[in-house]
Order: C-alpha cells, then sequence, then structure tokens
C-alpha cells in the first residue's frame, strides 16, 4: 500500500505549488520525445534566476575547460554545453530547489546531505577525468543527483522517514534495507521513477539506480561506466566523512577502494583535496550557504565523532567481552561440577554457590519441585550467613501434577504458598516469604522450552553492571543450569526407576522360582491325586480288618499284630492325605488369626517331647502383633512340623529361637522366623528341601512330605516361607505372612479351644443301618463291624440298588461312599432328599476328597463326612450320634 501511494506521490511531483511555472514547463519539455535548443533557451531565458545558474555553470572550470573568454549569453551557454547537459543542468536547479523547502529538524539533515552531494558531484568529476570517461560533466550531474531518492522520501512524510534514518543508526544498518521495508522501496528506485517520468538522460538514470551495487560487482569495463564511477566518489566522500546522507553504513574500505580502481592512496588523497577546493564554487552555483571551510570542518567534526562512537563501541565491546568471558567460565564450571552423578538436590546446591561466588549478593535462593516424591527442595543463603540452608516443603499431589502448566507467576506463588504452610514457627518458612517481598529480587525461571523446573531468586548486591547486563548474565546462567539440572533429574530418575526395575527383576526371580517349585509340587499332587481313590479303598479295608482283628483277637499276639497293621495303614493314610494337599490343598478357612497365640497352642502341644529331647525354646514376640487373616489350624500344621524338625535336628539339645515381629516395608508382613541350632542342610540340598519325598534325615526318618505341605499351606495364604542354613551351625525358615488391618488384639481373648471327639457309650439297641458302596470288601467288611456293635445292616454295591433299599426300608442311618459308578454319593443324597419325606441321615465316606467335596456333600444332605481309611470306633461314634439325632 505504501509503494503505490509513493508512487503516485512522485508522478505528481511537478504539480506541487512550491515549483516555480518555468521549472514545470522544463520538465514538460522533457517529457517530449523531441526538443530543440531554441525551445530550451527561449524557457530558460524567460527565468532570470534559472538563466543566472546556468551561466554559472558554464563557467564552471569543469564546462569550460579549454575555452577562451567568459561565456555571457544562455544560447553560447546551450551551444557550449549541448543540448542534453542543458536540459540535466536545468532538472538539476529544478530537483535542487525543489526540496529546499524541505525542514532541517530531525535525524535527516539537509544541510549535511547538500555537504555530501555536492562533494559527491566534484569527485565523480575528478574520477571521470582520471578514468578518461568521455563526459566528465554527466559525472558532475550524476554524482549531484545520486542520493535524490532520499529527498522524495523526506519531502512526502518527513517524521517517519525521520524514524526511519533513526532506526537505522541505532542498528547500524543499510538505510535501503529500512526504505525498503517500511516504504516498499529504497531511495534508489524512488529516484530512477522521479527520473524516468522526467525524462532524464538513461546514463544518468542508470547511474543513481546502480549506485549501491558493491565495488567488486562491477564488470572488468567498469572504469567507462558511469555507475561504478558515482559508486568510487561516494564511497571516497564516505571515507573522507563529506557531508552525511544518512546511510549510517558507507563503503569505508579504503583499501577495496584502492584495489578496484588501481589507484594509491596519494592519488585518493589528491581527489579529496581538489573536491574541498572545488567546493565552495560549487555551493556558490546552487546557492549552498556553504564555504570550503563549513565541509572540512563538518568531516573532522564528524570523523572526531565517528573516533568517540568508536571508543564507546571498543570499551562497550570490551566489557561485553569481559561479562561473556565470565559467563563462559562460570558456565563452564557449572557443567564440571555438574557433570559427575549426584542428586537432584545436591546438583542445585552446586548451581547456587558457583554463581554466589562470582555475583554478588545479598540473598540468593532455588526450588525445584519433585512430583515423584511430592516435595519442593530448594536451598537459601543470606550473604552473611557460612553456609546454605536446606529446604523441604510438602506439595500435594493434585498441585505436582499440574507443574508443567503452570506459568513462572504461579511457581513464585507455589513457593509462597507452602513456605506459609511450614507455620509461624518455622525460622526458614520465615525467611523464604521475607526474600519473596524484597524489591529487589530478581527471579529467574529455570526453563526447558514451555517447561519451568525451577527458579533461581537472587537479590543482587551494588556492582559496576548495568541492571540489564545482570539480567542477560543471569538468564544465561540459568537456562545452562536449567539443561544441567534437567539432566540431573533424568539421571536421578533414571537410577531410581533401574533400582526398581532390579528388585522387579529379583521379585520375578523369587516368582519364577517359587512357580517352579509350585508347579513341582502340583505335578507330584496330581499323581497322587489320581491314585488316591485307588490307594484308599483297599486302605480302608485293611485297616478295617486289622481293627477287628485286634478288637476280636483272642491272645494278644494277634491283638499285637492287628495293631501294628493298623499303625501301617494308618502311616500310609498320612501320606496320601498329605499327597491329595499337594494336589488339591484344603481351603484356608480364613478368620482372624493371633500367631503368637498359635505359637504357644503349637508349643504346648509338643511340650514333653520337647522337654525329653533336651531343646531350650527362646521366644521373642513384639509388643503388639496385629491380628492377621487367616486359617489357624493349618498354620498349627505349619509351626508343629517346623518344630517337630527343628528338634529332630538337636538329637544332643540345643536351641530353639522363634522370632515373631512385623516387617516395616512396603508389603506391610509379619515375619515368623525358627532358628535351631541342629546340624544344618547342605548348600546343595536347599534348593530340593520344599520339593515332595526329599529329606535330609537318614532313611525311615520321614516321608518328605512335611516341608512341601508346609511350603503349599504358606503360598495359599498369600505368604512366603523360605531358609537359610550354615552347616554345622544351624538352620532358619522364614515365614512371611500379610497383615490385616486390624488393631492388635488382647491376649485374654485369643484362647481358642479345639473341639475334641468325646468318647461315646455304646447304645446296644438294635437299629437299622444301610452300607452303599461298590468296593465289596468294605461293604463286608462294615456289615461284620457293625454287627458286632448290635446293628441291622444292610448292604448296596451301587447308588441306584441304595436308592432302592431306601424307598422300601425306612433306616435310621445309612453309610454312602461319595465315589461310585453309575450313581454318584451326591446324586444319592440329592434322589434320598426328594423321596423320602423323613430321609435317614446318611454318613459320608470317601477315599478322595477334599474339604470342598465334603462342603457339597452336606449342602446335599449329609449328615456327617469321614475319610478313608477310617477307625471303626469314630464311624461308630458317627453312626450313633446320627441314630439319637
Amino acid at each position: 500500500m505504501q509503494k503505490d501511494n509513493l508512487k503516485v506521490y512522485i508522478k505528481k511531483l511537478k504539480q506541487l505549488p512550491t515549483i516555480s511555472p518555468v521549472a514545470v514547463k522544463i520538465i514538460e519539455i522533457a517529457e517530449k520525445e523531441k526538443v530543440s535548443m531554441k525551445e530550451i533557451t527561449n524557457l530558460i531565458v524567460s527565468d532570470q534566476a534559472l538563466a543566472s545558474k546556468i551561466l554559472r555553470v558554464a563557467n564552471y572550470a569543469l564546462f569550460s575547460s579549454g575555452r577562451e573568454g567568459e561565456v555571457n549569453t544562455v544560447e553560447r551557454a546551450a551551444a557550449l554545453l549541448g543540448l542534453n547537459m542543458v536540459h540535466s543542468v536545468a532538472l538539476s536547479f529544478v530537483v535542487v530547489d525543489l526540496f529546499k523547502t524541505t525542514s532541517l529538524s530531525g535525524e535527516f539533515n539537509l544541510d549535511e546531505f547538500w555537504r555530501h552531494s555536492g562533494a559527491c558531484a566534484i569527485a565523480s568529476e575528478l574520477f571521470a577525468q582520471r578514468f578518461s570517461y568521455e563526459h566528465p560533466e554527466e559525472a558532475f550531474i550524476a554524482g549531484l543527483l545520486h542520493d535524490m531518492g532520499k529527498l522524495i522520501f523526506c519531502q512526502w512524510k518527513q517524521d517517519e522517514y525521520n524514524s526511519v534514518v533513526r532506526d537505522a543508526k541505532v542498528v547500524k544498518s543499510r538505510l535501503l534495507e529500512f526504505e525498503e521495508k517500511s516504504f516498499g522501496m529504497g531511495h534508489t528506485q524512488a529516484a530512477k521513477l522521479l527520473m524516468d517520468y522526467w525524462n532524464f538522460p538513461k546514463s544518468l538514470i542508470k547511474s543513481v539506480w546502480q549506485h549501491h551495487q558493491p565495488l567488486a560487482e562491477f564488470g572488468d569495463k567498469r572504469l567507462n561506466e558511469l555507475p561504478f564511477i558515482v559508486k568510487c566518489a561516494d564511497s571516497l566522500c564516505h571515507i573522507q566523512r563529506f557531508g552525511d546522507s544518512g546511510n549510517p553504513v558507507g563503503d569505508l574500505d579504503a583499501n577495496q577502494l584502492k584495489r578496484v580502481t588501481g589507484m594509491s592512496a596519494s592519488d585518493m588523497e589528491k581527489i579529496s583535496s581538489e573536491a574541498l577546493s572545488r567546493y565552495e564554487e560549487v555551493a556558490k552555483i546552487y546557492d549552498w550557504k556553504a564555504r570550503m571551510p563549513d565541509l572540512y570542518l563538518s568531516a573532522i567534526s564528524r570523523a572526531n565523532q565517528d573516533l568517540l562512537n568508536l571508543r564507546l563501541e571498543l570499551r562497550t565491546t570490551s566489557h561485553k567481552l569481559t561479562l561473556q568471558q565470565l559467563s563462559d567460565k562460570l558456565i563452564k564450571e557449572l557443567r564440571e561440577a555438574l557433570a559427575f552423578q549426584m542428586t537432584m538436590d545436591e546438583a542445585l546446591e552446586k548451581t547456587l554457590n558457583l554463581l554466589g561466588e562470582e555475583v554478588p549478593f545479598k540473598r540468593i535462593m532455588g526450588f525445584i519441585p519433585s512430583k515423584r516424591e511430592n516435595l519442593i527442595v530448594g536451598w537459601l543463603k543470606i550473604h552473611d550467613d557460612n553456609s546454605m540452608d536446606r529446604i523441604e516443603m510438602p506439595l500435594d499431589p493434585d498441585t505436582a501434577e499440574r507443574l508443567n502448566n503452570m506459568q513462572l507467576r504461579e511457581h513464585v506463588a507455589l513457593i509462597g504458598k507452602a513456605a506459609g504452610e511450614l507455620g509461624d514457627n518455622s525460622p526458614i518458612g520465615k525467611r523464604i516469604i521475607e526474600t519473596l517481598r524484597r524489591p529487589a529480587l530478581v527471579v529467574l525461571p529455570m526453563s526447558l522450552g514451555e517447561n519451568v523446573i525451577g527458579q533461581i531468586m537472587i537479590e543482587p548486591a551494588p556492582f559496576s553492571w548495568s541492571e540489564q547486563e545482570k539480567r542477560d548474565f543471569l538468564r544465561q546462567y540459568t537456562d545452562t543450569a536449567a539443561m544441567l539440572l534437567e539432566r540431573s533429574v533424568f539421571v536421578e530418575e533414571v537410577n531410581q526407576q533401574a533400582d526398581e526395575l532390579s528388585q522387579m527383576a529379583r521379585k520375578m526371580e523369587e516368582l519364577k522360582t517359587r512357580l517352579y517349585q509350585t508347579e513341582r509340587l502340583a505335578s507330584v499332587g496330581r499323581l497322587a491325586a489320581g491314585a488316591a481313590h485307588e490307594i484308599n479303598n483297599p486302605l480302608a479295608a485293611i485297616s478295617l480288618k486289622a481293627q477287628l482283628m485286634q478288637s476280636q483277637a483272642t491272645d494278644d499276639k494277634d491283638a499285637e499284630y492287628g495293631k501294628f497293621v493298623f499303625e501301617q495303614i494308618t502311616r500310609i493314610s498320612k501320606i496320601v492325605k498329605d499327597l491329595m494337599g499337594l494336589s488339591r490343598p484344603a481351603e484356608p478357612k480364613i478368620a482372624p488369626a493371633n500367631v503368637a497365640a498359635i505359637i504357644e497352642r503349637t508349643l504346648s502341644l509338643v511340650e514333653n517331647r520337647i522337654i525329653l529331647s533336651g531343646v531350650k525354646i527362646e521366644k521373642t514376640f513384639d509388643r503388639e502383633i496385629p491380628l492377621i487373616n487367616a486359617d489357624a489350624n493349618q498354620l498349627e500344621q505349619v509351626f508343629l512340623n517346623l518344630t517337630i524338625n527343628a528338634i529332630q535336628a538337636m538329637a544332643d539339645g540345643g536351641v530353639l529361637k522363634i522370632n515373631l515381629g512385623v516387617v516395616d516395608n512396603e508389603s506391610h508382613e509379619v515375619k515368623i522366623d525358627f532358628s535351631d541350632t541342629g546340624i544344618g542342610i547342605a548348600p546343595e540340598k536347599l534348593e530340593s528341601i520344599f520339593t515332595p519325598f526329599y529329606t535330609s534325615k537318614s532313611e525311615g526318618g520321614g516321608s518328605g512330605l512335611g516341608l512341601a505341605v508346609c511350603h503349599s499351606i504358606i503360598e495359599s495364604h498369600n505368604g512366603k516361607i523360605e531358609v537359610s542354613s550354615n552347616p554345622g551351625k544351624g538352620s532358619t525358615f522364614t515365614i512371611l505372612l500379610p497383615l490385616d488391618d486390624r488393631p492388635a488384639a488382647d491376649e485374654t481373648d485369643q484362647k481358642a479351644d479345639e473341639e475334641r471327639v468325646k468318647p461315646i457309650e455304646r447304645d446296644l439297641q438294635t437299629n437299622s443301618i444301610l452300607v452303599v458302596d461298590d468296593d465289596k470288601a468294605i461293604r463286608e467288611l462294615l456289615f461284620e463291624a457293625l454287627t458286632a456293635e448290635g446293628y441291622k445292616v444292610d448292604i448296596a454295591a451301587d447308588g441306584n440298588n441304595g436308592i432302592n433299599k431306601i424307598r422300601k426300608t425306612n433306616y435310621n442311618a445309612s453309610i454312602i461312599n461319595l465315589c461310585m459308578p453309575e450313581k454318584e454319593g451326591i446324586e444319592v443324597l440329592k434322589t434320598v432328599k426328594k423321596i423320602c419325606a423323613e430321609p435317614p441321615k446318611i454318613i459320608v465316606i470317601s477315599g478322595v476328597v477334599n474339604d470342598k467335596e465334603f462342603e457339597a456333600a452336606k449342602n446335599a444332605g449329609a449328615f456327617e463326612c469321614i475319610k478313608k481309611p477310617f477307625k471303626i470306633k469314630d464311624l461308630l461314634a458317627s453312626i450313633n450320634r446320627a441314630v439319637k439325632a
């Protein structure tokens, strides 16, 4: 838009009221394609002032060279100068007169401008003569008008152009670039437009348009090119400070000027001296109120000012260099200091200490919020203190999550709020708030992009730097500190994550080992489960037979034989039961349990054995042990097994230490240690210690299932059992169980009484009993045993047969095997319940069940459940209860 407006203004310049009518006619004649000498001379004669100026030019040394006598008529001047030159000279007067009305105020000074233009005109003429240019008078006019575009800008928008000139000087950049940015074109293009409109000779237009072309870019024939001549003259005038054209950056490379012109320093000096001596004569031609001393003094003054500016610039540069060296030194020290691995806290302290050593301060502090720890960590030092105060303030999780989106102002407010929350009794909180209120405090964000990771706050002591220098210096330091501290934070987080990964890897390895152990136990258990039914049924038959032999024996030998067989069957039954526990472990009956009370009860069960073994028990229990959720009976089984194993490992007596306490870790666990002073376990045997059938005892000393069952029970409680041993010195079994979130219980409330089955008196009344079992041996032995007790016994070989008998007979009780072909015991129970208004009390027996299956039987209507093999007296007690119920 500016560019278009400027073009319109240039096109209408001849319409300005300040331009004379003769000048307008000269411009209009120039716009014609053909014009006669007579037409121009008549026009010039009509304006006495213009005619006088034309005669002065004709008598000027340059134009009158080689002619005799004074030129005193316009006609003779025209003949002397030629049509084109008369035209150009006339137009030059028009230009000079047109812009005389421009104000002299502001950055663009017309007096200095015309001094530069006049000196450049003379220098152009002298360079043209030096280079043997055909028309040196043409070079004079080109040098005079080379910057006329600046006059157009000044006439058009003087205030705005003054601002453009001032801005260019401030940054010491080429004026042409600022003109193009502000007006859409530079002064060379503006001048070309006007000269095109006014029909100046093409050579003059080209020289004005191209006079800012670099010297080195002119071709081999440059000495015969008018633009090159004007460029050389303009460069020399800038070097010699002849006037001021408003451009802060001139061609001040004298060596380059000598190189492209082939001239020596003395040659340049001669042209400069002659330009000075002729300046006053040229000034008179154009009615400039200036003399040669004015140009000289102006040049000296500008040279002195440039020298002063250069000195100031050098001093400023030296000061900046000193500051930069100090900054580089400090940043180097910071990089070296933070190159070593350290915590974020330590890195911040080192950052503040290094800054305080180089920058005088009254107070200095810094903060970095930590989202991971929900803390604000910082340091504060007052100048007179010998050391820094460490600061640690809590940060609520919600605020920590918003840290990345906070502005610096919010970060500072957060510091103030956190300090206030430390309370009135906190000296460090008061010092933070007092520091934040200091008016001279400089707050510097440590930022990475838009992310503020912390702040450095410093109240500098008075010293020689300007406020801007202080801020620039501190800004550069904090930017570097932010990058390095971010690295420290990153390294710290990586280390923490590495530790967490290491812990996870260790836990994974433990879980892997436990999983492998569990799989081994499960595989053995599944194998046992598959054979349990087939083993328990014959065992039950043998057991019943042995018990009958024992009860019916007529001599001691037969009774002893029956007793021996029964004991061995009981032993086999226990092994099968333990194997079943590995495959189908009983579901723990979880209830609040007191571990200390369970240990005490366990020790009471083997009190006599402990006394006889000569083992001393040392108990160390924490005063308050919270309740845990556990199956007390199963834990008793584990503690009993470990106690017996420890007694067996100390054949010659020793000490069994039982420690009970709470582990203060993330999982909050109860820890129980059983440590003996026995023979220990060899390292190569430790890996297999929980494997079924593996035992470190001598042959016949154990089944090798006790510790495997312990392992299975503890795992079912989401706990862990581990062993460590030192051969010859003893072993330690450690159990970890998760805590229940309940308060510690009063020990008086923790006593649990086991329900014992009391012996019952036999009821000799005649009662009817039905036995349903697919095993013929068991049917016959039960028939014999129950008949001997006075019961009327009926038998059935399968479930369907048993149901048919129950339909016909009202039995007082029935004994039914749970696992049978054709119809399972559960189905029999459900059917009997449907077909009988008053079904008999049904006692379920089975050789392969777990607690869940017995529970299902009870839900289906079973009166009681008994596992095979069983004692006849236990079965009789159950029948007696059923008959009386």
